[in-house]
């Protein structure tokens, strides 16, 4: 793919923003609920419904320092449409896209596949050496390939994991 100048300084600006601190750490704690499980869109899982929610209950358990888990966990929040604690104003928020950052409307076909995208274009360009965080935008890929596209394997043991 051929980028114009102006794409490719947006497509910078969006590794630089992945790179920051945005992404070193998730401050957002989100206990979940049999609500929040009942609330996930069939029509964004590709998977079956258990074991995503076996994948998401495992993720938001793990260090939120790691930036591998912080993908799963960004992930699973946004493609669920969950409402996450928004720490600076208050009350809660969309989740937003792990990529994109979005906060619109809910995820749906278009905007997992958009998010898709721009993940996989994110892993080619690590792959070229303009590296974001580590493991950040992998998790993010691996688990959107999984839950998005069907295939691979999840993004993090869920068989292995005592999710109880």
């Amino acid at each position: 793919m051929c980028l114009n100048a102006a794409a490719a300084s947006a497509m910078r600006h969006r590794l630089l923003v992945l790179m920051g601190v945005g992404v070193a750490c998730d401050p957002v704690v989100v206990e979940l609920t049999q609500r929040d499980f009942d609330r996930i869109p069939g029509e964004n899982l590709r998977v079956r419904r258990a074991e995503f929610i076996a994948l998401w209950i495992l993720a938001e358990r793990l260090d939120p320092r790691d930036r591998y888990a912080i993908g799963v966990r960004k992930t699973c929040r946004w493609i669920a449409c969950a409402r996450v604690p928004n720490p600076l104003e208050g009350g809660t928020e969309l989740a937003p896209a792990p990529i994109s950052g979005s906060s619109g409307p809910l995820a749906h076909e278009e905007a997992i596949q958009a998010e898709a995208q721009k993940a996989d274009h994110f892993l080619a360009l690590e792959a070229r050496g303009l590296n974001g965080p580590p493991g950040y935008v992998e998790a993010i890929a691996s688990t959107l390939e999984w839950v998005w596209r069907g295939s691979g394997r999840p993004p993090l043991d869920i068989h292995a994991a005592d999710t109880g």
